[in-house]
């Protein structure tokens, strides 16, 4: 854990260690828990609730599951393809829609009263990647959809259908 106080968590959704499982160094691990540091873009482990945290080698993992979320390692590719890290799989069928959450850790200096104050965040940034065969393409949301795609309405419902979470609803204002 880091050492001070701070705003917000490095961890993807949560800060408890969720029931989960993951395939690792080929084999299954099932009834583990499981939390994935979106800071440091470390999976961690933990054999029951009390244990202490393990980070997983990121080169072993292919794939896990937390909670109703499944999550792929992408293995650093070529220019022009997608950033190896953990991304979440959000639609996987004709379309593939894959979320990426980085948490970005900064200092702001606080002034009031004449007393200063260093507040530590972590802000997240999220970001969706679409693949429509065509290789991946970066997406804010579905207004930027519209936009970058010219799709009609009907087929961008067909890609987000897939993806019923709140966090796709119009991002980008």
């Amino acid at each position: 854990h880091y050492g001070y106080k701070y705003t917000g968590t490095y961890f993807a959704y949560q800060e408890d260690f969720v029931l989960g499982e993951v395939y690792y160094n080929k084999k299954l691990y099932k009834g583990v828990y499981l939390n994935l540091n979106s800071h440091t873009d470390q999976l961690q482990v933990k054999q029951n609730k009390s244990s202490l945290p393990i980070r997983l080698e990121k080169g072993l993992v292919d794939w896990f599951v937390m909670q109703d979320r499944t999550f792929v390692r992408v293995k650093d590719g070529p220019e022009g393809s997608l950033e190896g890290g953990y991304y979440e799989i959000l639609v996987d069928g004709r379309y593939k829609l894959l979320k990426r959450i980085i948490k970005n850790y900064r200092e702001d200096l606080n002034s009031t009263g004449g007393q200063s104050q260093i507040v530590r965040v972590f802000d997240p940034e999220i970001i969706y990647y679409l693949n429509d065969g065509n290789g991946w393409i970066e997406v804010k949301g579905k207004r930027t959809f519209v936009k970058q795609f010219g799709l009609y309405k009907r087929e961008i419902n067909e890609i987000f259908s897939g993806a019923t979470r709140s966090e796709l609803d119009e991002k980008d204002g």
